[in-house]
């Protein structure tokens, strides 16, 4: 489930998009895809600040582990 911004029916620009398992992304999308700053919050409670760039994972930082803060400590998944 997607809500936010659409430009020529592709998601473009801020948005909050929702997968059927329960993973949700915040932040922002170009041309239908996650690109540049957002925030993704896994079903299990791991969130991590992330950063897409030419719509590939450049870089995430675990901020909070299974909801409890981890103090943005560098992280991969």
């Amino acid at each position: 489930l997607y809500t936010g911004n659409f430009h020529e029916g592709a998601r473009e620009g801020k948005g909050k998009l929702t997968k059927p398992n329960g993973d949700v992304y915040e932040g922002t999308f170009k041309e239908n895809e996650m690109h540049g700053s957002g925030v993704y919050r896994y079903a299990d409670g791991d969130v991590y600040e992330v950063f897409h760039l030419h719509f590939c994972l450049d870089s995430c930082v675990l901020i909070a582990e299974q909801g409890e803060l981890s103090h943005g400590r560098p992280h991969g998944r």
